[in-house]
């Protein structure tokens, strides 16, 4: 219903300058919880676009713990991606867009108004819309 068809290729075509923060809309196949180094949780996604082209993202421990009902495996939204190159240039990084230390004024009190992560409303059924002719 508002979905808006930013897929991976949008992304990709956007990456002339790194650093990116970009908007993608994916169907989360698989949520895998793990912890980091310094034992604090994180997710791995691996989310599906409309191309059927699956990259994974991470969701850090601030993130996760904000968003842990809307990452759910199964789900379809619209992410906001921060997408980094690694070190060798060759390949990228995707991360559910934080903010560091100094930026965490940014972040909007109430998870309502937080645009990095937005459930999509499934588009209706035909069988579930009204008929009108019956309504006449």
């Amino acid at each position: 219903e508002n979905y808006r068809n930013l897929t991976w290729e949008e992304v990709s075509l956007n990456l002339d300058v790194t650093p990116k923060v970009l908007p993608v809309e994916v169907l989360i196949k698989s949520a895998e919880l793990s912890k980091t180094k310094n034992g604090k949780n994180m997710l791995k996604l691996r989310c599906e676009d409309a191309n059927h082209v699956v990259v994974t993202v991470t969701a850090w421990n601030e993130e996760y713990e904000r968003f842990k009902e809307e990452l759910a495996e199964g789900a379809c939204v619209r992410l906001r991606v921060k997408v980094d190159k690694n070190k060798d240039g060759n390949n990228y990084w995707y991360n559910l867009e934080s903010f560091n230390w100094s930026e965490k004024h940014k972040v909007p009190k109430s998870k309502d108004h937080d645009v990095r992560v937005f459930v999509l409303k499934p588009t209706p059924k035909k069988e579930d819309l009204f008929d009108l002719e019956s309504l006449l």
